[in-house]
């Protein structure tokens, strides 16, 4: 007899999502103990009772959660409840962007099938939520060098350090953003720094990022 499969409640958000089939969705999804995983959304496109709305980027709530059977490594998603909104985050260009990019190295960087990746969700859910905010393009950022400094350390990498190619005043600029210094004195602005940064992080992937065009 087959081991049945255990259904569960965790909290995440969708880091990405691909079509299947008429109705069915593929997501990525980073959930707050099993880290990253993907799992199979079923009739996703078309139930409004299990899915309001349908799945999509930023999605952020209560996943009913199925492991996957056996010989398969697919979640399956049965429900999403208790949806964070993102009202303004989804309305305004700067801020969506940032957040979709934030996704993309969040992805990039957290492993599949790590329990430890876990840890990239509190500081991604810290970010939207400052974006989701409204703040000035220069917080905005601000918070989003702030993200990716912390994402890089906790994925073993450390820019302020050892950034090819960075000069001082941008590492300057990148070590009083991370401790939240204020009135910095360095001459580089945040949006020049944030800029780099990605710089940096395409050369570690060695591709461009998709969702990179602030």
């Amino acid at each position: 007899m087959s081991e049945r499969a255990e259904t569960f409640i965790e909290q995440g958000i969708v880091l990405r999502r691909y079509p299947l089939r008429e109705s069915d969705l593929i997501v990525r999804v980073l959930s707050e103990k099993k880290g990253k995983i993907t799992a199979i959304a079923r009739g996703a496109k078309r139930s409004k009772r299990r899915f309001l709305g349908g799945l999509d980027l930023f999605d952020c709530g209560s996943f009913e959660l199925r492991s996957p059977r056996a010989g398969s490594e697919l979640f399956i998603i049965q429900a999403l409840t208790n949806q964070t909104p993102w009202t303004n985050l989804r309305k305004s260009y700067l801020p969506f962007s940032l957040a979709s990019y934030a996704l993309e190295l969040t992805d990039l960087l957290a492993r599949e099938g790590d329990p430890d990746s876990h840890a990239y969700l509190p500081p991604l859910i810290h970010l939207l939520k400052c974006l989701n905010s409204l703040p000035t393009p220069e917080s905005c950022y601000e918070e989003s060098t702030r993200f990716s400094l912390a994402l890089l350390e906790l994925a073993g990498f450390h820019p302020i350090a050892d950034a090819v190619g960075a000069d001082d005043a941008t590492r300057d600029c990148w070590a009083e953003i991370a401790t939240g210094q204020q009135n910095r004195a360095t001459s580089t602005s945040a949006q020049d720094a944030f800029h780099r940064l990605v710089r940096y992080i395409e050369q570690l992937a060695q591709r461009p990022l998709k969702s990179y065009a602030i």
